[in-house]
């Protein structure tokens, strides 16, 4: 329920507020009115003079009108009703009340009285007991509320946050990044001396040792590699120059070659483009490898491709082996002098005749 004061002489102090809903389902806003009836009512009696035309009945939005009433309808203290008919809304009726002060006034406790009162001691009054779960929350702390700035110097340490406070399960997902974390914030000045330990026994005892700066790696790399060959792990796989190398191990030599018995090569290990131009001659071929590389060529298909059907070395048998011409056939035998392959043969009565070859 409004109040208004008695005779209110500002007109805007005098509008009465309301929302217009469409007749059919109470709830939908109505902006535009035919007709509007607007009549008003001192402690349940009808004024005398009621306004004919609501002029002062005006849209603010989606909705919501307010009627600005002439200050004769607020001449008496008491109950005012203002009922507001028309075809498009359904009627509304609205009560207000008409006071001798004036209700937008302050009540008489200026800022000044605050400000000036004497401060009490609030020593125990607001204590963790007193504050509900999840009273202060993210969202009900304003944007920059809390800063650097305005935590004082050593007001947060490692006695004032509970054990396990912070934990992983209590930081959200991607809450910690790069953007959150300010320039400098994590530095080796700011690690207090201890703080990061190693456990360096794998049993529940709580055997510890210190990270230093500068002696760690070093101690890493000092360490003897005698102390770290157990079966499978990185300490034995590492590739490491021995004097006296054994058949499984690498040994890099003073000239910073590796030599090695290699068991096993990966498939196109060797290709053309690993190779370079005249790695592979006479002198790094076995006598063997020559002798394959030759039969090989020699069991080759003559048109490539294969190493079947007409070979270079059946080519050759013409040549060197014995052939001869029996009617109309060739026959060309190989090394052995036996058949290896035949051939038509086209004559003619008036070539001298060739009735075979013996090499």
């Amino acid at each position: 329920m409004q109040q208004f004061k008695q005779s209110e002489a500002t007109a805007a102090y005098r509008r009465i507020f309301m929302f217009l809903a469409n007749p059919a389902d109470g709830y939908t806003p109505v902006t535009t009115l035919v007709g509007a009836t607007v009549n008003l009512f001192k402690n349940g009696v009808a004024f005398a003079s009621q306004p004919t035309t609501p002029a002062t009945l005006v849209h603010i939005q989606s909705g919501h009108w307010y009627y600005e009433m002439d200050a004769l309808f607020l001449s008496d203290l008491g109950i005012l009703t203002v009922t507001v008919q028309d075809t498009n809304i359904r009627p509304v009726v609205l009560m207000a009340q008409v006071v001798a002060f004036d209700p937008t006034a302050s009540t008489g406790i200026s800022a000044a009285d605050v400000w000036s009162y004497v401060t009490r001691d609030l020593t125990g009054s607001v204590a963790v007991a007193s504050i509900a779960n999840n009273a202060i929350t993210a969202a009900s702390i304003n944007a920059d509320a809390i800063t650097a700035a305005k935590i004082a110097t050593g007001a947060i340490d490692a006695d004032a946050i509970a054990a396990d406070a912070i934990t992983a399960a209590k930081i959200a997902t991607g809450a910690i990044d790069a953007d959150a974390i300010a320039a400098d914030a994590i530095t080796a000045a700011k690690i207090a001396d201890s703080a990061i330990t190693i456990r360096l026994s794998s049993d529940a005892t709580a055997s510890e040792a210190r990270l230093i700066a500068g002696t760690t790696a070093s101690d890493v790399w000092n360490a003897l590699l005698a102390s770290y060959t157990t079966v499978d792990t990185f300490g034995a796989r590492v590739v490491r120059t021995i004097a006296s190398p054994a058949t499984n191990e690498v040994s890099i030599n003073v000239s910073n070659h590796i030599a090695a018995n290699v068991h096993q090569m990966q498939a196109n290990v060797v290709t053309a483009a690993a190779i370079a131009i005249d790695a592979i001659d006479a002198d790094a071929l076995a006598t063997d490898a020559s002798n394959e590389i030759a039969d090989a060529l020699l069991n080759r298909n003559i048109g490539g491709g294969s190493s079947a059907g007409r070979l270079v070395k059946e080519a050759l048998f013409a040549l060197r082996n014995k052939s001869e011409i029996v009617g109309a056939t060739l026959n060309v035998y190989d090394e052995s002098d036996a058949l290896s392959w035949t051939a038509a043969v086209a004559s003619s009565t008036s070539a001298d005749p060739v009735t075979g070859i013996d090499p």
